[in-house]
């Protein structure tokens, strides 16, 4: 088995994920973030290492994530997360190598995402019922 090299333990340093969804590369390829569809949680792979070197839980599932162009932050699409006075959804912007949440984003049913070529805007897909006339919010 030719992968067998590259298997990644999720309980490794203490940091426990319950199972391994989607993940995304960093754009130089040193670290690959982790979802964890059952617990709700986002693991840091460090490349190098081979290992989890951190894990934080998110306030829901996640439905899209990616690493930005800057190599140092991530977004991610939490269309359950709770928010005081409106529909559920956020976007949250975090740390892709610690895992800090940096900022969260009010975006009722926010579901997929995606980065402009150029790295400075967001484009984030709702769903039906949170948006009228189908209007697709950017992030600048």
């Amino acid at each position: 088995d030719l992968l067998s090299p590259y298997v990644v333990s999720l309980a490794t340093l203490g940091t426990n994920v319950s199972d391994a969804g989607m993940i995304a590369l960093s754009p130089n390829h040193d670290r690959t973030l982790v979802m964890s569809p059952r617990d709700s949680k986002l693991a840091v792979v460090d490349n190098v290492k081979e290992a989890i070197v951190g894990s934080f839980t998110l306030p829901g599932p996640c439905e899209s994530f990616f690493v930005s162009s800057d190599n140092n932050s991530a977004f991610l699409a939490i269309p359950s997360a709770s928010v005081s006075g409106q529909a559920p959804g956020v976007v949250q912007k975090v740390s892709s190598s610690g895992g800090t949440v940096d900022a969260t984003l009010p975006i009722p049913g926010a579901h997929y995402l995606v980065q402009s070529p150029s790295g400075n805007q967001i484009a984030v897909w709702l769903s039906m019922t949170s948006m009228p006339d189908g209007m697709i919010p950017r992030i600048s």
